[in-house]
């Protein structure tokens, strides 16, 4: 219908222009492909803050990727519209929403949102880190 195609082209310019902000605030270019950190290539450290954008495939299981980043999440949080973003993605998300009327939306659904409410997702972040340290290992297997 006319007024899903309207949603769904108001989703997608939506998140486009969040992306620009994104991009413009960091100096980093966001990609389309989920990738992974250049660490957990070369890790020898098991801390995924030290991740950066290594222009691959990552291999990650798609669960690991941030809709709105298209990386490997490193601190996944679950919104009230039940999907788990990356932490400082959906903050930004939401402060680019602060002064809209309508108040705040998903940025997966578009769909309006009680409260911009963030729960850790301790279980995903936990699977995350484990997956990041065997692919270190594999690239890396530490010299006998």
């Amino acid at each position: 219908t006319v007024c899903s195609e309207m949603r769904a082209q108001t989703r997608q310019e939506n998140l486009s222009a969040w992306q620009r902000q994104v991009v413009r605030a960091s100096g980093h270019a966001m990609s389309s492909k989920p990738t992974v950190g250049a660490a957990a290539a070369r890790a020898t450290s098991n801390t995924l803050s030290e991740m950066a954008t290594s222009g691959g495939d990552s291999g990650a299981p798609h669960s690991f990727i941030c809709s709105i980043t298209g990386e490997v999440m490193k601190d996944p949080v679950i919104s009230m519209d039940g999907h788990t973003y990356e932490r400082v993605a959906i903050d930004t998300w939401f402060d680019s929403q602060t002064n809209r009327r309508s108040g705040f939306t998903s940025p997966k659904t578009n769909a309006p949102l009680p409260n911009r409410t963030l729960l850790p997702n301790y279980a995903l972040r936990e699977a995350i880190e484990e997956w990041a340290l065997k692919s270190a290992a594999v690239v890396h297997p530490k010299a006998t």
